[in-house]
């Protein structure tokens, strides 16, 4: 069992911001899981504004476990 995060996120954030998230959330699931450091991969994939909800749609039910509503007025 090597675990892996996938984050997907709009566009704007600087390394440092990015590389922190991914960190913490590799704490999170080693804490979770008890697997050791070493099993956890994580990726950070950039997705325009403007594809966002395609991208998300694209996403299955089964594999997404908690979906965002956002209002198209809101996230500006």
């Amino acid at each position: 069992m090597m675990p892996h995060i996938a984050i997907a996120m709009i566009p704007g954030r600087d390394e440092a911001t990015k590389q922190r998230l991914a960190e913490r959330m590799r704490s999170a699931l080693i804490d979770e899981l008890g697997v050791p450091e070493n099993w956890v991969s994580v990726s950070l994939h950039e997705i325009a504004r403007e594809n966002w909800q395609d991208v998300m749609e694209q996403t299955g039910d089964e594999a997404m476990l908690i979906r965002a509503n956002i209002q198209p007025e809101e996230g500006r």
